[in-house]
């Protein structure tokens, strides 16, 4: 079970994850980065994270993978903003919708 804490606040938003991820045959790994960062230059050398956009996930790691990757990759060729309005905008309900038919294209098997 993966565990995300988001706090609010007036002028800053906490983010917090575990590092768990339990593989299909049962293993458990202890180092996976759950709280990604979406804009060059945002992973600092501390914890302390100032004025970045980034992305927490949970759920199927390849699915995670797939979004983190795709929304990078828009936001770095300028395709999605890295101005956190501007973003918040674009990924609405159809990018989403268009993002998960492209994973199920690509990733899906007819069997």
């Amino acid at each position: 079970m993966t565990m995300i804490l988001g706090l609010n606040l007036s002028d800053k938003v906490y983010l917090a994850a575990d590092s768990r991820v339990t593989m299909s045959d049962g293993r458990q790994e202890d180092h996976i980065l759950k709280i990604m960062p979406l804009v060059e230059g945002t992973v600092p050398e501390s914890f302390e994270m100032r004025n970045n956009i980034n992305l927490a996930v949970a759920g199927d790691v390849r699915l995670s993978t797939y979004f983190y990757e795709r929304i990078y990759a828009l936001i770095k060729i300028g395709e999605l903003s890295s101005d956190i309005r501007t973003l918040s905008a674009q990924l609405d309900e159809d990018f989403v919708k268009a993002l998960l038919v492209d994973w199920v294209s690509e990733y899906s098997s007819p069997f």
